[in-house]
């Protein structure tokens, strides 16, 4: 920081009250500086230069940016990983060592004692013929080194594929002694689309039998003669393969029945219009057959695995199957045609797979080159082309696979940016206190433009503050919603934050949470958390999970906790809880409740409040459960106990509702310690013919729904998709329920 004091000087005393002024001031910045920093309590990690012999410098470079930015991966949350920029500015007696060239284990113990470092990684990489070694090495650690070898050194597959797998590796097993090797998992195109043959049965099609059917009835026999005439006609044309005369010449007999005869007359003719119907059938599939094979070879002679090839198949057979549905009447359709419409759906099918893993591809690119941006618009994209495979176990698949990648990548950028934006923060905080400010404001100029350029949507709180922290001090603009309007509310105003689930312990021991974007309302003595209204992908892998299907529900408001017991008698005068196997005490869940006993609180609650309470729908409990989301639980596709109480934590008993972690909209035990009540009679087909706008379960049934497993189930039973079953009047040490209200 300069200052110009003129040209009087100031007498000695003020002038030292004015440097100690100046001090304090400096001093004063610092700490709060300090201070923004003091939630942090990282450990510092610096990444040593990697030495060559025989290989190009570029391809070390490549080694210690895989190292970095593996563990900013994997372990952000726990290092800030220190680069050669801020410790050659900061650290002197570093940069003297680094200098001078020393690489000995006794050179870099030198630069982490200079440097202050918890953690430092060395090592070489080194090509003697047609061998290529490479080492790294933790000074803290023991066993403190990583080594491979490979004959492929020279070879463009190794050092594109694999030797990135074992930077990985070596990151993970040099700062996680726990860590066990893995093999390499190669993400393969698999090039070509199979375009298997199409089959058309044309002697089930053309059954001569029936030209010699015969009625009695007056009205059937006057129209019968033309329409075999008609249907020879036919015939002749499909055995000369003019298929697309012949399928009119079968669908205007059809429409002669349908228009000339009475619903009576029809019966009779049934076995004559079958055979017509099947003949029209056979010639339209001969038909899309040719079609289909002529675009089949179409591409074939340009096949090739890249985004305008595959979107070229998708919009080649989707105008085939369009022309199908438009061209056919529904009365002509059968086994051939389905057939046929199965063929090109399979294409459809195989062309979004391959999609799928060429976004996929395209985002891993784009993610170990720090591009993290479009990582995330290239895994979207794959989701989307996901979501068109009608294999919903292939579906389900995908959709795990890349919100996983989704889930990784918004992590890694967090902490990318995090472990920046303080890297550029202290150098700022250095150049400031030598009095170069020009410096300080160029590195707080570079930090500014990584949070509000295309790195914003991973600036959060914490960077924000550390920038504006520091640029208080120097004298600088600090960020304002006005710099990163888009990004501002998602991050800053906490609703990524949110994500992290924030809790907060109560007087009463159970934990609470309350984002900006989450609303609240208590009534009597339950608390309501509002859920907005929207559409979402229901169902699973499990046979009655399925078809998946699209579902819109409305806004409406749930219990943010089960039921407890403490609320359950002070509705209903009694407490059904007495065995206290299962937990007994007002926070503990209610149980032993049969679904009668749930719709009966709902009925004197809302009378008592003047407000209508319900069991919930099981779409609404879904759609509840996993916040909208796509994953196997709220939280991912892995089971986490920090999230529910399930068998593998319980200790086979309820717990106290709300001590494990709520999901983003700030619902908690939606998975496992009691199953919960829904208003919905079972149907094990009823997902097949179940209504898009707010689904209400078959009109009557055997059993009732219950959702969301309990402390007894594991976790394939506490996935959020479960359906369960069971007697309305059923009661259990795991059984009790929620509430609902409608919105707003």
């Amino acid at each position: 920081m300069k200052l110009s004091l003129g040209t009087s000087p100031l007498p000695g005393r003020r002038m030292t009250s004015f440097c100690l002024v100046l001090l304090l001031s400096l001093l004063a910045g610092s700490v709060e500086y300090r201070k923004a920093h003091a939630g942090d309590a990282k450990k510092k990690l610096y990444i040593s230069t990697v030495k060559t012999d025989g290989v190009p410098l570029k391809l070390a470079a490549e080694v210690r940016e895989g190292l970095k930015l593996a563990i900013i991966e994997r372990y952000g949350h726990e290092y800030y990983v220190m680069d050669d920029e801020a410790v050659k500015v900061m650290y002197k007696q570093a940069e003297k060592i680094m200098i001078a060239g020393c690489g000995a284990e006794s050179c870099i113990q030198q630069i982490a004692d200079a440097i202050n470092a918890d953690e430092i990684i060395y090592g070489d990489l080194r090509g003697e013929g047609g061998n290529l070694t490479l080492v790294l090495n933790c000074l803290t650690r023991d066993p403190k080194s990583f080594a491979i070898s490979t004959k492929s050194m020279v070879k463009e597959g190794f050092t594109e594929k694999l030797l990135p797998h074992f930077v990985r590796e070596a990151a993970a097993k040099l700062v996680d002694p726990a860590y066990t090797m893995k093999k390499p998992r190669e993400e393969v195109f698999k090039g070509a689309i199979s375009l298997k043959g199409i089959e058309v049965d044309t002697q089930r099609g053309v059954d001569i039998t029936v030209l010699n059917f015969n009625s009695t009835d007056e009205s059937v026999q006057k129209i019968l003669g033309y329409t075999k005439e008609l249907m020879q006609e036919g015939d002749i044309l499909f055995k000369d393969g003019n298929y697309k005369k012949a399928a009119k010449q079968y669908v205007s007999i059809l429409d002669r029945i349908r228009s000339k005869l009475t619903e009576e007359s029809q019966k009779k003719m049934a076995e004559f219009t079958e055979g017509a119907k099947r003949r029209a059938d056979a010639s339209y599939a001969m038909l899309y057959k040719a079609e289909i094979e002529e675009v089949d070879s179409a591409l074939q002679s340009e096949m090739k695995a890249d985004e305008s090839f595959l979107e070229n198949i998708l919009e080649e057979y989707g105008k085939v199957r369009q022309r199908i549905i438009a061209d056919i009447p529904a009365y002509a359709r059968g086994d051939a045609i389905s057939g046929i419409l199965k063929t090109i759906e399979g294409r459809e099918d195989a062309a979004c797979k391959a999609m799928v893993v060429l976004f996929e591809k395209q985002g891993d690119v784009h993610y170990h080159e720090y591009r993290f941006a479009d990582a995330l618009e290239s895994y979207q994209k794959g989701r989307s082309y996901g979501n068109r495979v009608r294999d919903e176990a292939a579906k389900l698949e995908i959709t795990a696979k890349l919100s996983e990648k989704t889930r990784t990548v918004n992590g890694t950028g967090r902490s990318f940016v995090q472990n920046r934006i303080k890297t550029l923060a202290d150098l700022a905080e250095f150049y400031n206190f030598k009095d170069e400010t020009s410096e300080a404001k160029g590195a707080l100029k570079e930090a500014r433009k990584l949070i509000t350029g295309t790195f914003q949507v991973f600036a959060t709180r914490e960077a924000v503050a550390a920038f504006n922290t520091i640029s208080r001090v120097i004298g600088t603009d600090e960020i304002t919603r006005d710099d990163m309007p888009e990004a501002w509310d998602t991050n800053i105003a906490e609703k990524r934050l949110s994500r992290q689930l924030q809790a907060e312990k109560t007087s009463s021991g159970i934990r609470t949470i309350n984002p900006l974007n989450i609303k609240v309302k208590t009534i009597g003595d339950i608390e309501f958390v509002f859920i907005p209204g929207g559409i979402y992908i229901m169902g699973g892998a499990n046979l009655n999970e399925k078809p998946q299907h699209r579902v819109a529900v409305k806004d409406f408001w749930m219990s943010k906790f089960e039921l407890t017991q403490k609320q359950y008698r002070s509705t209903i005068g009694v407490d059904p809880c007495n065995n206290s196997n299962y937990g007994i005490g007002d926070d503990y869940p209610v149980h032993f409740i049969n679904w009668s006993d749930a719709k009966s609180f709902c009925d004197i609650w809302s009378a008592k409040y003047n407000m209508v309470v319900r069991l919930p729908s099981e779409a609404e409990w879904e759609y509840a459960c996993n916040a909208g989301g796509q994953n196997t639980y709220f939280w991912g596709n892995e089971m986490d106990g920090e999230y529910c109480w399930y068998s593998g934590n319980s200790g086979r008993q309820t717990h106290p509702v709300g001590t494990r972690r709520s999901n983003i909209w700030g619902l908690y035990d939606m998975n496992g310690n009691v199953w919960e009540w829904c208003g919905d009679w079972y149907g094990d087909k009823y997902y097949s013919d179940s209504p898009e706008q707010n689904p209400q379960g078959p009109a009557d049934g055997k059993y009732r729904i219950l959702r969301g497993g309990s402390w007894g189930s594991h976790d394939v039973i506490t996935r959020s998709a479960y359906r369960h079953w069971s007697d309305p009047n059923s009661k259990g040490g795991d059984i009790g329920f929620r509430i609902v209200s409608p919105g707003p």
